[in-house]
């Protein structure tokens, strides 16, 4: 059995063409959780009507409080996972109809190498599509670049080295995720894989099982643009300096927290380029970009570098 969490928020646009392609998988031995963050548009009553048609399927937390974000709308949910594997679900993409099924035969062969009592995080590629769902971008791995990197702690510490929405985590996770306190991390994903990769591993599927839409209200976008080109024009056209900003301060309290949470299971070279990161934050911009370089930091590109020397 696999439990699928999926986190909504006036989602009433997409949120049923989602819900059906996951009811429409290959693979049916699943259960969904929805819990929705206090919605104030159709988004519950459109998901009660799916519910009561499939009742054995799918549960429905209905929160009157909202968390205020999407990270700690999934991060509460972790405490409904009761069977050996979880997924999460963004509301507004598309699931090919293979995809629990590819993520989860990827997942069996993990846990045959390296063990069931291993935290093992299972992610794949995706499309990138509009609204209408017409794919922009065949490979959002190679757009990114994160195909090229290697999967350690140590080249995940500026971003996350895969997409929630397409990644299975085996019941191991559950144990090494700290999940109490956590207002400092900047997105849940990103937490998770940092604790994948301390104490397990991340296993790469190249090829897309889902449509990842993008729209007006994503939480997080993806441009169609190059990415060296959509760089330059965050760092030097951007009007949203200051939100940038915010998320790379948010990063670096991410790995703070990590740190100190995890300190005695961190290998000895990871562990001290944070700790040369961390220092790095009163000095100047240079300092701090040679920092980065000298440590291999996040397998700094061209790309990274801006993005940091810009807002850091």
């Amino acid at each position: 059995m696999i439990d699928i969490l999926m986190a909504t928020f006036n989602g009433e646009k997409y949120i049923e063409e989602q819900i059906n392609s996951i009811l429409k998988q290959t693979y049916s031995d699943w259960h969904l959780y929805i819990q929705d963050d206090a919605s104030t548009d159709k988004t519950c009553e459109i998901i009660e009507k799916i519910v009561s048609a499939n009742p054995e399927k799918i549960t429905f937390i209905k929160k009157t409080v909202g968390s205020g974000s999407a990270k700690e709308n999934f991060l509460s949910m972790l405490k409904y996972v009761k069977s050996d594997y979880f997924m999460f679900s963004d509301q507004d993409d598309f699931w090919l109809n293979n995809k629990i099924e590819n993520t989860h035969s990827a997942m069996i062969a993990a846990e045959y190498k390296y063990g069931k009592n291993c935290p093992i995080a299972v992610h794949t590629d995706l499309y990138v599509t509009d609204e209408k769902l017409n794919i922009k971008t065949n490979s959002w791995l190679k757009k990114s670049m994160f195909f090229k990197r290697n999967k350690t702690l140590l080249n995940s510490m500026l971003d996350s080295p895969l997409a929630g929405c397409t990644t299975e985590l085996n019941k191991a996770v559950l144990s090494v995720v700290l999940t109490d306190n956590l207002d400092e991390i900047y997105v849940h994903d990103w937490w998770i894989s940092l604790c994948v990769l301390n104490f397990g591993h991340i296993v790469t599927l190249y090829n897309p099982t889902i449509l990842y839409r993008q729209h007006s209200n994503n939480s997080v976008g993806v441009r169609n643009e190059p990415v060296a080109v959509s760089a330059l024009k965050t760092v030097f056209l951007s009007k949203q300096h200051k939100h940038r900003k915010d998320i790379v301060k948010s990063k670096i309290n991410t790995l703070k927290n990590f740190y100190y949470i995890y300190y005695e299971s961190i290998d000895a070279d990871t562990k001290i380029a944070m700790k040369k990161l961390f220092e790095s934050e009163s000095k100047i911009k240079l300092k701090k970009i040679y920092t980065v370089i000298k440590y291999h930091i996040g397998a700094p590109s061209l790309v990274s570098l801006l993005y940091y020397f810009a807002f850091c």
